[in-house]
């Protein structure tokens, strides 16, 4: 299912930020289930604002299937990790999430993935 309203797409970029910092966290467990979910959050957004975040490769994606199944190699789970969880993919995907939550009304998140807190030590959320 295709996000349709921009709480939708918010939705979908937190999740994938969140399933970011998961795949970086580097336990096998959590790359696992990172991979999963950033391709089903990356499936819930417009082709629109999917096709903005090019440092979150097409093919990577299309592999996770694969590579977290029985048959799936570590070295290939890390390869894939390496590309949807990378610095540069990371920060896109938090500047287009920071983009969504703006135009919401909601505070940004930092460099981290998580909300900035602001002056009276609460996010804006």
């Amino acid at each position: 299912m295709r996000a349709a309203s921009d709480q939708d797409i918010l939705a979908a970029l937190e999740g994938i930020v969140r399933m970011q910092r998961t795949i970086r966290s580097g336990l096998d467990v959590c790359v696992n289930t990172g991979l999963v979910f950033v391709r089903v959050y990356y499936g819930n957004l417009p082709e629109s604002i999917a096709r903005r975040l090019t440092e979150i490769s097409p093919v990577a994606l299309a592999a996770i299937p694969g590579a977290t199944s029985f048959q799936g190699t570590e070295k290939a789970r890390k390869n894939i990790a390496t590309n949807v969880a990378s610095d540069a993919a990371f920060a896109q995907a938090i500047r287009a999430t920071n983009s969504y939550r703006k135009k919401l009304g909601f505070g940004p998140l930092g460099a981290d993935g998580q909300p900035e807190y602001t002056e009276g030590g609460s996010s804006s959320e």
